[in-house]
């Protein structure tokens, strides 16, 4: 009983660091919000905070640490098409629309319905044959 009541504690504690994650993202306090989504990974490894730390990675322009995060979570969660979509954005960044475009399609076979990676995969087909004005 008092592992799996440390085990929730652990789990809400983690959610609830997330969450002031991404409030510090919304308020442009990106380090911070890196710090606070590191306390949540450490507390629950299986927490969004992730991604969440992923896109802050890439709010700073640490673009490979972005993909290295979103590659953990790949490894960790394969079915996560959240870490592809995201993965592709960086990708997309960085002028590796190929790699952008392989990333968008992970995501949408698992996810279908996902619009905005079907929207950012066709922006980085345009990007890649040179049709954006």
């Amino acid at each position: 009983m008092a592992v799996k009541l440390a085990q929730k504690t652990a789990f809400q504690a983690a959610l609830a660091l997330n969450e002031t994650g991404v409030e510090l993202q919304h308020a442009n306090r990106h380090e911070e919000a890196i710090i606070t989504f590191d306390k949540a990974l450490k507390l629950n490894p299986n927490s969004a905070a992730r991604i969440n730390k992923g896109n802050s990675l890439r709010a700073l322009g640490r673009h490979e640490d972005a993909i290295e995060c979103f590659n953990e979570e790949i490894k960790r969660n394969p079915r996560n098409s959240d870490a592809y979509y995201s993965k592709g954005n960086v990708l997309g960044d960085l002028g590796r629309f190929e790699e952008a475009i392989a990333a968008f399609d992970k995501a949408l076979e698992i996810n279908p319905d996902d619009t905005e990676a079907r929207r950012y995969r066709e922006l980085a087909i345009k990007y890649l044959k040179g049709n954006v004005e």
